[in-house]
């Protein structure tokens, strides 16, 4: 088992790389990023979650198109071996402020060799 401090930095390539992917376009390792049973809780939606790789991939789709042309930036609100909450703000002209929730599945050595963002929630503050 890795300890949390080894946790907590992977997690954070994790995070770092989650907003370079989705501002690259890149939804395949993308959704590399995320377990298969990931959820995403979102304020866009009816349902306000969203469920399997179909779905988040078309979900990353529309981020990437609304997060176009914005400057963007984030930092650490929390940070633990299975949890990173980063305040990310996104500006062209008013600036407007999200909370991201990540939460962890952390592999060991052997059996889950990478760690896996299982659920992601987003809200506006």
């Amino acid at each position: 088992m890795l300890d949390d401090q080894k946790n907590i930095n992977i997690n954070k390539e994790i995070v770092n790389e989650f907003f370079n992917l989705l501002s690259i376009k890149d939804y395949s390792n993308l959704l590399s990023l995320f377990s298969d049973d990931a959820v995403i809780l979102e304020p866009f939606s009816k349902e306000g979650k969203i469920a399997g790789r179909e779905c988040l991939t078309e979900f990353f789709k529309i981020m990437g198109i609304a997060s176009d042309g914005l400057y963007h930036s984030f930092s650490y609100e929390t940070v633990f071996p299975d949890n990173i909450s980063i305040i990310s703000e996104y500006q062209r002209g008013d600036k407007i402020k999200a909370r991201f929730d990540f939460c962890f599945r952390n592999g060991n050595i052997i059996e889950e060799p990478s760690n896996q963002i299982t659920r992601l929630k987003i809200m506006f503050i």
